[in-house]
């Protein structure tokens, strides 16, 4: 019987997470911000050489900011994937000298769900605000935007309007 416990006790810990993940994600408008951690990025070149065609990827980790969809604050909510380029235009390190676009891809795992968020020639010096494309579990029917590190902070901002 022992052997079982583990098993039953997160099985039970994973029902309890969707029923709150369930609550928290009502008919309606939906705002919510996570803290972001970025792992590693990864170059993909493309012809020509250099970085002129090249793309790149990387992961963020995000954690709640105060309540979300039912989960505490600092809570781990899951990750983004997120693909970038080619870069149209020229960028520094400073973002606001940037007057470059790009395209940007994104796939949001939450709890009980994901969302894409996507464009095509994003301008870079204004933040990168994407349009919502779609959504699954939770999610599915979702409009809204996402606003990538607005002015820089290392955090993103979800304004959903919920089916």
């Amino acid at each position: 019987m022992r052997r079982h416990i583990l098993p039953i006790t997160l099985a039970l810990l994973l029902a309890a997470s969707v029923a709150a993940t369930g609550q928290g994600a009502k008919k309606g408008p939906l705002t919510f911000q996570v803290t972001l951690v970025q792992e590693a990025t990864v170059r993909h070149p493309h012809p020509p050489a250099g970085d002129a065609g090249d793309t790149f990827s990387t992961v963020l980790k995000l954690n709640a900011i105060g309540t979300v969809l039912g989960f505490p604050n600092a809570t781990p909510m899951g990750t983004m994937a997120f693909t970038w380029g080619p870069l149209n235009g020229s960028c520094s390190s400073n973002a606001a000298e940037c007057s470059g676009t790009t395209t940007i891809l994104t796939t949001t795992k939450l709890p009980g769900g994901t969302i894409t968020a996507n464009g095509i020639d994003v301008s870079l010096s204004h933040g990168i605000i994407l349009p919502v494309q779609g959504g699954t579990g939770i999610f599915k029917g979702v409009k809204g935007t996402v606003y990538v590190a607005p002015g820089g902070n290392h955090l993103d901002v979800f304004k959903l309007v919920m089916p």
